[in-house]
């Protein structure tokens, strides 16, 4: 997921630049073999990086290598910006911008049938060729371990459903092999949309027949809130959640190559935030370029990829009818996708819509689901909902299935807090007071990880262990393992109402708060380091220039 979260980071970003000119994970987890000789897991990955074979044995990385693209974007778009500014009039920014930007998916994008390039798709371990699996081997390095973990894997561009049909044999194959008749089955981020269409077409009608036990771990099947106001066309541009990202996740770094660019929209970003109305003034500006463009810019470029992938579709929950309605806008998008759009209507009104009934109906015949929820952390500011902590990608409430989450940069108020306690709720309660557990789903069967930022590997498996190996686990089963566990490089502790690993937003906004009262030479200072800084960069960009004219 790693390559495919910073691949979408990217674009994201360079998406936000093109709307105002400057305003999918580390490696796959691993699980042990279940020592005890019983039921088999099967763990379906998130969504992972895309190749394409080149014919010669070897293999190209899909939308990565896009430096060129974009560099050419922003020459031929940005006069074209700075006259928009002055006309209003964004119509031939939109088209140029839109057609220099739409090689960025020739090769990654799916086929309006819903198809795509037979030499594309999720590599394999050693990459230079595609993942695929067989009945006859089925992770042959696992042969003698007949308990172990079996790995799936599939491309998300293609139709939930199509790769659910695939699921459903890979499982009958793992049983067959194994010779067990259920399986325990892990899914983490995407791949439980996978799991969502799983359960609709083929464990439904058969009263979930091959499951013993089913693990999902930060859950988007209830939506991803950034991907709603993407492809719904509803955007609304938060301006502290826009000042967190920037400064401190490095967005810009992602989006802009030149380090010189990078320094100086850091630098405008500190000076227009601390001198308060500055960054909202930006933002504003940026909300309204953004409703002159979202229809003949965004939605044309998101329909060259992520609104006609699958996958990211999923993402898509209760905004799902304006995504109909905002994508597929222009004359003739109806029958030119149809295929698509057929196949993410009965995702949307079949498998996901009914996707908390199904899992209480397993619940109640006594098949366990566990789930796992991670948070400390925003997502993009592109809604208002950016301000609730979230694990950078879905939100508490998404992941958990109803769990209540205090915005990113506070708690529950004190009143909220002797309510619950007086319910006899208060055990629910994380103990940053930022998470209500017992509003959630599953009460008792859900974990709260903080800081661990949409991040898998070693030291979630440990935890996830537990939940494979021990049957009728609660968050009060195991003491190393309670409802609320703190993130770290070396494994996962209990959680403390502050951690030390825990970025205390509340701080950075009560000092950007009390601006007012610091000495008013540090924004003039600011100021001119602002404007030396600009200087010294178009002094840089002008040297090949003045060269010349030497000559």
């Amino acid at each position: 997921m790693k390559h495919i979260t910073n691949a979408l980071k990217k674009r994201i970003a360079i998406v936000m630049v093109f709307i105002a000119m400057f305003a999918v994970i580390p490696s796959p987890m691993t699980l042990a073999a279940d020592p005890s000789g019983n039921t088999p897991i099967v763990y379906i990955k998130g969504y992972q990086e895309l190749i394409k074979l080149d014919g010669n044995g070897g293999s190209t990385h899909l939308l990565d290598d896009d430096g060129d693209i974009v560099d050419n974007a922003i020459s031929q778009a940005a006069p074209l910006f700075a006259k928009a500014l002055v006309t209003d009039d964004w119509d031939e920014y939109c088209d140029v911008t839109y057609e220099a930007l739409k090689p960025l998916y020739a090769d990654a994008q799916p086929s309006p049938d819903g198809t795509v390039d037979p030499n594309t798709g999720v590599g394999n371990y050693f990459e230079n060729d595609l993942w695929s699996w067989s009945p006859e081997e089925i992770d042959p390095a696992l042969n003698e371990q007949p308990y172990a973990f079996y790995e799936y894997n599939f491309d998300f561009r293609l139709s939930m459903l199509k790769n659910a049909e695939d699921l459903h044999a890979f499982v009958k194959a793992v049983e067959e092999k194994t010779g067990h008749d259920k399986v325990i089955m892990v899914g983490r981020c995407g791949s439980t949309n996978l799991i969502a269409a799983y359960l609709y077409q083929y464990q439904e009608p058969v009263n979930y027949a091959d499951l013993e036990k089913l693990i999902l771990i930060s859950s988007n099947v209830d939506g991803v809130d950034f991907m709603e106001a993407l492809l719904g066309g509803t955007v609304k541009i938060n301006p502290e959640a826009t000042y967190r990202l920037v400064k401190y996740q490095g967005y810009l770094d992602d989006a802009i190559a030149d380090e010189g660019i990078v320094a100086f929209l850091n630098a405008t970003i500190d000076m227009l935030a601390d001198t308060g109305l500055g960054l909202k003034a930006i933002c504003k500006l940026a909300q309204h370029i953004y409703e002159k463009v979202k229809d003949r810019l965004i939605a044309r470029l998101m329909k060259e990829y992520y609104g006609i992938c699958p996958g990211y579709i999923t993402f898509v929950n209760e905004n799902y009818e304006a995504y109909r309605s905002y994508i597929f806008q222009e004359e003739g998008d109806m029958e030119k996708y149809a295929a698509i759009i057929a196949d993410a209507d009965e995702y949307h009104y079949h498998a996901q819509v009914g996707f908390d009934e199904r899992l209480q109906t397993m619940r109640d015949m006594g098949i366990e689901v566990d789930l796992v929820a991670l948070y400390g952390d925003q997502t993009y500011p592109l809604m208002e909902s950016a301000d609730l902590t979230s694990d950078r990608i879905a939100s508490v409430e998404d992941q958990s299935l109803g769990g209540r989450a205090a915005p990113l940069t506070g708690t529950f108020s004190a009143a909220y807090i002797a309510a619950r306690e007086a319910e006899g709720k208060g055990a629910y309660l994380s103990p940053d007071r930022q998470i209500d557990a017992s509003t959630g789903l599953f009460p008792d069967t859900t974990w709260y990880i903080k800081n661990s930022k949409h991040t898998f590997g070693d030291p979630l498996q440990g935890l996830v262990n537990v939940l494979t190996r021990t049957k009728n686990v609660t968050v009060n089963s195991d003491p190393a393992y309670p409802q609320f566990l703190n993130h770290f490089d070396t494994g996962l502790v209990p959680a403390q109402e502050k951690n030390e690993n825990d970025m205390d937003w509340a701080a950075v906004e009560q000092e950007r708060n009390e601006w007012p009262l610091r000495m008013p030479q540090s924004f003039f200072q600011m100021l001119k380091s602002l404007l030396r800084m600009l200087v010294d960069y178009l002094k840089t960009q002008l040297a090949p220039f003045r060269a010349k004219v030497s000559e």
